[in-house]
């Protein structure tokens, strides 16, 4: 790793240490989309925290 940087080869920070803002934006087809609205809204749930809710749990 120290030869490449004296080459000035750049190394990438590792991504587990990279700072994330939290924020990142996807597309979805429009059905979905609806479909997601609708389930938050029965839930009691802005639509962002319930997808976040969802990724949560996909991750867990």
């Amino acid at each position: 790793m120290e030869r490449n940087t004296k080459k000035g080869i750049s190394i990438p920070e590792p991504v587990s240490i990279k700072k994330w803002s939290g924020t990142f934006t996807t597309r979805i087809d429009s059905q979905t989309h609806r479909l997601l609205a609708v389930k938050a809204k029965q839930k009691g749930k802005l639509l962002s925290k319930f997808i976040q809710e969802i990724l949560q749990q996909a991750v867990a």
